[in-house]
């Protein structure tokens, strides 16, 4: 068992809503799934719960108002077809809110937490048979992502460093970071809900996950999360107070008890896994960690040289995503490396500077505040994360950016129920 709820009633049509929060958890984490995964989990969560969607008139007002601004300068551009449905999901969908009857909020919760317990469990499993059976790992990965991964297999291959080759979780997302991402988000909105008592095992499980992605951005996301929660004084609550602080105890005991016996037993990890963290870490601050360089200068240089000298219209409305990509490509930032000057081309790094130069600044803005709107304004740690997630992932067209508004709507109602 996970997480109970406190007071919580049971109906007979709790399984639609605990299946449409397991399609809801999928969808983000299948982000950028060459065969659509996200797209077809999306629309079955929205399916699932479209009898109970609440109609939004001020959201409705802004999003309609956006939509046809954004159509009528877009008479006469090229713009694909898939653009223009995903600017009119993009636009419409806040509108649509999820009701706040508890029942249902209660299974939405259900269902995204199991999603969660399904997708670490997976991830561990797959990162115990890449260690210890490396040659038949592959035959356990579902290929979701094609041109995300390497050419001859569905897996990722290791770092290696020195004679080290260092596996990190990834599961069933594309790669370590989406998998961290993604698993902060939903594990900050489970949090947030001071109606739901999470296991202490649940939340370890999902922190250690997080952790063995060793990724910097889902490690720096997963820190704010418990930073802005501390200084908020969220308290998480957990199964069993009385044997909480035991078993959390005898949890640690044994994390540091596996974590010695793995450090005495392969030999390498311990300077691989400090190479990668400590080692970047120190290369982030001194300017010469490539990756933060690409999420950073190599993403909003473009960005804002393309708005420097673009027409107000393609400023306020864009270009559209091909012609935006197109520019990225054409468009290079340089830096030094171990005394190398590295060139850096066609950078996406982020969803929202996608959304910026391919659907303009009044999209994106209407966008952010309707979310704002959907947060009632409290700039709450699931939002928070949520724009975390949206400035550091890059998949700007697939339908996670839309699960994403309902996250935030799911925090928005377990608040209003708990009111």
């Amino acid at each position: 068992m996970t997480m109970t709820f406190n007071e919580m009633k049971t109906s007979p049509h709790d399984w639609r809503y605990q299946l449409a929060g397991l399609f809801l958890a999928l969808s983000i984490l299948f982000a950028s799934s060459h065969i659509y995964a996200s797209e077809i989990c999306f629309i079955l969560f929205f399916l699932l719960c479209f009898l109970k969607l609440k109609f939004n008139f001020l959201l409705a007002f802004i999003g309609l108002s956006c939509l046809c601004l954004f159509i009528f300068f877009s008479i006469g551009s090229d713009r694909t077809l898939n653009e223009m449905v995903f600017v009119i999901l993009l636009s419409s969908l806040p509108c649509l809110g999820i009701s706040q009857y508890r029942v249902n909020i209660d299974s939405l919760v259900e269902g995204i937490s199991l999603g969660l317990t399904i997708s670490a469990i997976y991830g561990f499993l797959l990162l115990f048979v890449q260690i210890i059976f490396p040659g038949i790992a592959q035959n356990f990965e579902p290929c979701l992502y094609s041109a995300e991964r390497t050419i001859n297999s569905c897996g990722i291959p290791p770092y290696v460093i020195g004679d080290f080759s260092l596996q990190r979780l990834y599961g069933l997302a594309s790669e370590p970071s989406t998998y961290g991402m993604t698993h902060v988000v939903l594990l900050s909105l489970l949090i947030s809900n001071p109606r739901l008592n999470l296991s202490s095992g649940f939340v370890v499980m999902q922190i250690m996950s997080i952790l063995a992605t060793i990724s910097i951005t889902a490690i720096a996301l997963l820190t704010m999360m418990f930073s802005i929660m501390s200084l908020r004084r969220t308290k998480l609550v957990l199964e069993n107070k009385k044997t909480t602080k035991r078993k959390n105890f005898k949890t640690i005991i044994i994390i540091i008890a596996v974590s010695v016996i793995l450090a005495v037993l392969i030999d390498g990890i311990v300077e691989a896994l400090l190479n990668r963290t400590y080692g970047r870490i120190v290369d982030l601050f001194s300017g010469e960690d490539i990756s933060a360089f690409m999420r950073s200068t190599a993403t909003w240089l473009p960005a804002l040289s393309f708005f420097s000298n673009g027409s107000i219209s393609e400023v306020l409305f864009g270009v559209g995503v091909n012609q935006y990509l197109l520019f990225l490509e054409g468009f290079s930032t340089f830096t030094i490396v171990d005394g190398t000057l590295l060139e850096i081309r066609g950078q996406r790094g982020s969803i929202l500077s996608i959304l910026l130069g391919g659907f303009g600044l009044v999209t994106l803005v209407a966008f952010i505040t309707m979310l704002f709107l959907i947060d009632r304004y409290r700039f709450s740690v699931v939002a928070l994360c949520v724009f975390g997630f949206l400035f550091f992932h890059t998949t700007a067209l697939s339908f996670s950016t839309l699960a994403l508004i309902y996250v935030i709507g799911i925090n928005g109602a377990n608040i209003s129920n708990v009111k």
